[in-house]
């Protein structure tokens, strides 16, 4: 399983599609081999996934994931909102260089 199959399946179960019905509907990619991979371990470390009474849920693995993926997006909205803030300023330069050069 990829990094991005297991951070597609820590989304998935963190946005409440937490069956295996679900989780195989939604990720055609994964099959139940992949899920009971998750379900033991992590690449030989923490495991991603357990279940109880048929609903998956995170382990603290999973919710380590989870977080970076959060943060990774902060940080992609942190970056588009400097280079919104730096476009605003390079017009507000212009027009007051268009001003000065008027006057």
């Amino acid at each position: 399983m990829t990094i991005e199959t297991k951070r597609r399946l820590v989304a998935l179960i963190a946005s409440g599609k937490n069956t295996r019905a679900e989780v195989l509907a939604a990720l055609p990619d994964i099959d139940d081999d992949d899920l009971d991979y998750a379900l033991r371990t992590l690449d030989g470390s923490e495991r991603l996934l357990v279940e109880h009474d048929g609903v998956l849920s995170l382990t603290d693995a999973g919710k380590d994931i989870l977080f970076l993926m959060k943060e990774e997006q902060k940080q992609q909205l942190y970056i588009v909102l400097s280079v919104i803030a730096s476009i605003i300023a390079a017009v507000c330069g212009l027009i007051d260089l268009y001003r000065s050069l008027a006057d």
